[in-house]
């Protein structure tokens, strides 16, 4: 698996999906959620509005992109309310999400992952969590995976934390599978 952090936003990154998580009880939304739905005309806060999405954990959407972001495709997850996330949540939904893109043989993709104010989650410990989760979904043969690309989607002032944590997990998890970590520098 080869885990990339980039600073480049989440519309600009170039892969097969991008995904962001947003919470059941954060109105409007926040992060790289908002951004795609203001990339979007607002589309996911009309499908917010209609009850059809709530954001719910785990709950899970993919919509196309209609070419307003460079990816064509846009995985939405629930992270329920934002009062309770937590490293074990995040594991959870880590595992989730790559157990979905599997289905859809998905294998290059962005993730967004929560951290920092007003969460209660550092960013390092907050990559690391994530990637053992991916590491989780794909169970004793994820060492033979080397065709999954990941790229974190950070700001500038997070990347160095991003990279730790990617790194810990690489680490962590040397006995059960083979990870590649390497920075995504801004064109």
């Amino acid at each position: 698996m080869e885990v990339i952090i980039s600073s480049e936003p989440i519309d600009r990154q170039e892969c097969q999906l991008v995904e962001a998580g947003f919470f059941e009880d954060e109105r409007p939304l926040r992060g790289p959620a908002g951004l795609l739905d203001w990339r979007l005309n607002g589309a996911i806060s009309r499908e917010i509005i209609n009850g059809r999405i709530t954001g719910r954990f785990k709950e899970t959407v993919i919509i196309p992109s209609n070419g307003r972001i460079q990816s064509p495709k846009i995985l939405l997850i629930g992270l329920g309310p934002a009062v309770r996330i937590s490293y074990p949540k995040l594991r959870e939904v880590s595992a989730h999400l790559l157990q979905t893109l599997l289905k859809i043989n998905i294998l290059d993709f962005c993730c967004s992952i929560p951290h920092s104010k007003p969460y209660p989650l550092e960013c390092s410990k907050a990559v690391e969590v994530w990637v053992e989760g991916l590491s989780d979904a794909l169970g004793p043969r994820g060492e033979f995976r080397k065709d999954i690309k990941m790229r974190i989607t950070e700001e500038d002032q997070w990347v160095d934390e991003a990279l730790l944590g990617a790194q810990t997990a690489k680490v962590v998890l040397k006995r059960r599978m083979r990870i590649k970590v390497k920075q995504e520098a801004r064109p």
